[in-house]
């Protein structure tokens, strides 16, 4: 790939601003939001809104001891082994994903409603 030069940029413009100069924001208008993460509730939010906990670990407990169950009583190295070893990680990705939807969920929510706007970076 060669370099590019002024001359291949015929057709392009590029704005370009002195790095020391600070953009400055204009104050917002809308109410920002406090999260308060906690364990009963996965998040109650400043306005009262609570966020229920998924427990999506309680849920699949006993299919995940099962599953662990039949990983072990296979033999080491096995085909049927490599298997169960799938099953249990597709159900343990499952278990995951069902938390991390959850949290999307009240990220988008918390960052999309129109009173809820915020410049703030929802990182939890």
């Amino acid at each position: 790939m060669r370099p590019r030069d002024d001359e291949s940029r015929k057709g392009m413009r590029t704005k370009r601003g002195n790095a020391d100069q600070e953009r400055e924001r204009a104050p917002s208008k809308r109410d920002v939001i406090g999260v308060d993460v906690g364990i009963n509730t996965l998040a109650t939010c400043s306005d009262g809104t609570p966020f229920a906990n998924p427990k999506a670990y309680r849920q699949a407990k006993k299919r995940l001891t099962r599953y662990q169950r039949r990983v072990n009583k296979k033999e080491p190295g096995s085909f049927n082994r490599a298997k169960a070893v799938k099953r249990l990680a597709i159900l343990n990705k499952k278990v995951a994903d069902i938390r991390a939807d959850t949290l999307h969920q009240l990220t988008t929510w918390a960052s999309f409603e129109p009173q809820h706007h915020s410049h703030r970076s929802m990182t939890m």
